[in-house]
């Protein structure tokens, strides 16, 4: 965000309740809204992020969602491919057991 840099003479103060700043004359102690003949708006480096990175966020959360719907499909097939082979692995002992000789 930025603040004024107001000229000597004169100090600025941020009202929170009207969201702006009022602007102090500190030798005649009179108060306005309007900025002084002088003033300049600094920034302090914090703001709103560039438009670049605005539009990439859409992009980015549906990336990472992709991503994710991808891993998931990856485990539910090998999980499918688990159960297929411990369900071989059981039918292969089944018929192991059915050809034992009864003694």
């Amino acid at each position: 965000m930025s603040y004024p840099q107001v000229p000597e003479g004169w100090r600025a103060a941020y009202d929170e309740s009207y969201k702006r700043y009022i602007y102090t004359n500190v030798t005649t102690n009179q108060t306005q809204w309007e900025e002084p003949r002088g003033t300049i708006w600094v920034s302090n480096g914090y703001g709103p992020p560039p438009p670049l990175l605005r539009l990439m966020v859409p992009h980015l959360l549906y990336m990472l969602l992709l991503q994710y719907t991808l891993l998931h499909l990856r485990y539910m097939q090998l999980l499918l491919l688990h159960h297929h082979l411990v369900q071989e692995w059981a039918w292969a002992l089944v018929r192991l057991w059915v050809q034992l000789p009864v003694s």
